[in-house]
């Protein structure tokens, strides 16, 4: 049996030729594990190649060019590809004949995936006459596996399952991002001297360097503002017990110029992230939103979220979207550049009207808004669901109608876990979805909550309390710094204050 390597190389992978590992690269650490098992390897790079099916294609052409009946696959930018994994791979596929191999519960990058040359061919043919629009789709890290469940019982395949299931943790040990590299580079000397992958996978769980590297998501409120009290919001009371007066009234409102080097700092810090409007409040409300937007979206690596009651979308906020999606919507950013959820959390309007007594608005309007709005942004409008026991009776109804691609949101939808936050609600959710152990929180990991003032909340549990700094008047790195104590705490399964009796820890964003 012959063996060829062949990496796909991400142009757009921001740090795979930083020289971070004892003076190498990602790539020239991927290219010293390849020569355990080829002479013969080749790179398919991302400038050239950008569909699944030109990809079958390209590999097919390297591996019959030299005569190999096995394709290693992996990309170019993960220095940490495990030898000993690969060979029990390598061992695995020639033992059960097997036309595709893969590892299973590993983190990503540790890995390869092992595909016979025929294999590749059937799956060249298959993306050429039957699953035509699955062959155009983009490349990406789990696209080869993702292209082959189409067809999978087809296929003989085998897989090596992990001792223990690593991706709870959802690593990604490569340098295609700030907060891969980092993990990266924090790993590097463990990697050094430690070839067992159990191990290493247990190294990283426990360091909280890589479990926590810089924020991915920034919730911030750009405005005190609210259209009224909703039954499972903490806000509109928080914010009338610290300021003795209603969130309704309040004209509180981030200026536009403390925002933009705001933005420019996250930049710097993150690199990339999503940014949420609005943390708290109703982001349609200010004035300025349109530039809010407009000056996330100058960064070609960030994008924003938007959750609002969806009350105040108009027409000409429409349109002003509709230009600003068809101008910035380039491919460098991980998540779509702008995404909309509208809150309607039941099927009929007298449930509404019990979940939102103080909106004047009907299910009618927020439908025919969520149409108008995936007509200029796609399938990025989501209507949200917070399920709670008030509204249990109508979530079978929310499903199946939002579900439907002739739906007005083209089958998407979120349904979203209640949260009393941490007993400050009444405990209204009509199941526990929480794991049967506990992990360590991924809003501690990789958010900050950030007020209308610069303030910065410990997280969104605490609403207007326990702030940690302030983004106007600090550094950012200083502010987030001021989470590793608890984290360090929670890697040793201690959990005090507030995170003793939260249940969002495994609820993950961005």
């Amino acid at each position: 049996m012959k063996n060829v390597v062949i990496f796909f190389k991400d142009e757009k992978s921001d740090y795979i030729n930083e020289k971070a590992f004892d003076g190498k690269s990602a790539e020239e650490m991927s290219f010293a594990w390849a020569k355990n098992f080829s002479e013969e390897v080749f790179t398919v790079k991302s400038s050239k190649c950008h569909e699944i099916g030109d990809l079958f294609s390209k590999m097919l052409d390297m591996a019959k060019g030299v005569d190999a009946s096995t394709i290693i696959f992996s990309y170019s930018d993960c220095p940490f590809i495990n030898v000993e994994l690969t060979r029990k791979l390598l061992e695995t596929h020639c033992k059960y004949k097997s036309e595709y191999t893969f590892s299973d519960g590993y983190p990503n990058g540790f890995s390869p995936e092992i595909i016979d040359t025929g294999t590749c061919g059937i799956l060249c043919e298959l993306a050429k006459k039957t699953y035509i629009e699955e062959g155009k789709k983009a490349i990406s890290r789990d696209g080869i596996f993702s292209f082959i469940k189409n067809d999978i019982n087809s296929f003989d395949i085998q897989t090596i399952i992990s001792d223990e299931d690593w991706r709870l943790y959802r690593f990604n040990f490569c340098t295609d991002k700030k907060e891969n590299f980092l993990a990266c580079k924090e790993l590097y000397p463990s990697f050094a001297t430690c070839k067992n992958v159990e191990e290493l996978c247990t190294k990283a769980a426990k360091n909280q360097n890589i479990l926590k590297t810089v924020p991915s998501f920034y919730e911030i409120q750009i405005c005190d503002k609210s259209s009224g009290s909703c039954i499972y919001s903490p806000y509109e009371d928080s914010y009338r017990n610290k300021y003795k007066k209603e969130a309704t009234s309040s004209n509180e409102m981030m200026k536009f110029d403390d925002f933009a080097t705001l933005i420019d700092k996250i930049s710097d810090f993150s690199n990339e992230a999503v940014i949420g409007f609005s943390l708290w409040g109703e982001p349609l409300f200010h004035k300025d939103i349109i530039k809010f937007i407009e000056k996330v979206l100058s960064y070609n690596k960030m994008s924003v979220f938007i959750e609002t009651d969806g009350i105040l979308i108009t027409d000409d906020f429409i349109e002003k979207i509709d230009v600003l999606y068809r101008e910035r919507n380039n491919q460098l950013s991980l998540w779509s550049r702008i995404m909309i959820s509208i809150k309607i959390d039941c099927f009929t309007d007298v449930k509404y009207r019990i979940l939102h007594p103080e909106c004047n608005c009907s299910i009618k309007t927020l439908m025919e808004n969520v149409a108008k709005l995936n007509k200029v942004i796609g399938n990025n409008v989501y209507p949200q669901f917070v399920r709670m026991n008030e509204n249990e009776d109508e979530l079978e109804n929310f499903f199946r109608f939002w579900k439907e691609k002739e739906s007005p949101s083209k089958g998407q939808f979120i349904i979203q876990k209640y949260d009393n936050y941490s007993g400050f609600l009444p405990n209204r959710k009509p199941a526990d979805l929480s794991p049967l152990e506990r992990n360590v929180c991924w809003k501690l990991r990789r958010e900050l909550s950030i007020l209308t003032n610069g303030d910065v909340v410990f997280c969104r549990e605490h609403v207007l309390d326990n702030c940690i700094g302030n983004v106007f008047t600090e550094e950012l790195s200083n502010i987030w710094k001021r989470k590793n104590k608890c984290l360090c705490e929670q890697i040793e399964g201690k959990y005090t204050g507030k995170c003793k009796d939260c249940d969002e820890y495994y609820t993950f964003n961005f």
